[in-house]
């Protein structure tokens, strides 16, 4: 069965799903879906969430920052977006109730060459770009390795960046 806009269902079904918020909200929280302001995208409520810690990243405007990693406390079923172009690279998904969350973990990291535009039909090359960036700093600062548990990024990029070696070639 194919799975969103044409699919006959527009839920995923149960599993973990990340947030990665600036501010620490705390070790245990609830997320309440609120409105997010972005004029290309839908006014409705809701909580980003996406499949892995990389691509929460890509999904939010970035340089350098410190970045408060959250897994919903159990599995759940997300919502499918509509009208939101960059879905494609950041697997995005909403949550449309509120939802327990619990800290994995807090970082830093630098993402200097990142684009700063986000859900702009105009800028997704550059954010695949920035993407790919993402999951090169999170490979080479071994973030991975030092937290093993979570979610970096999918199982498919681990396995190009280990084929390419130091960096991805495409970059």
């Amino acid at each position: 069965m194919k799975i969103g806009a044409k699919s006959k269902t527009r839920w995923t079904q149960p599993q973990f799903w990340y947030h990665v918020s600036r501010r620490d909200l705390g070790p245990r929280v609830a997320l309440e879906p609120r409105r997010i302001d972005n004029p290309p995208e839908p006014k409705r409520l809701r909580i980003c969430v996406a499949p892995t810690v990389a691509q929460c990243l890509a999904a939010i405007d970035c340089y350098s920052l410190k970045a408060v990693v959250y897994r919903t406390a159990n599995k759940v079923r997300a919502y499918y977006p509509y009208n939101v172009c960059d879905t494609v690279i950041t697997k995005e998904r909403w949550l449309l109730r509120p939802i327990h969350f619990r800290k994995v973990l807090t970082f830093q990291i630098d993402l200097k060459s990142c684009n700063t535009a986000r859900g702009d039909k105009d800028t997704l090359e550059d954010q695949v770009r920035d993407y790919l960036g993402i999951c090169q700093r999170i490979c080479e600062e071994g973030l991975h390795k030092l937290n093993p548990n979570i979610t970096w990024m999918p199982a498919k990029m681990f396995e190009n960046f280990e084929m390419r070696g130091s960096c991805f070639k495409a970059l």
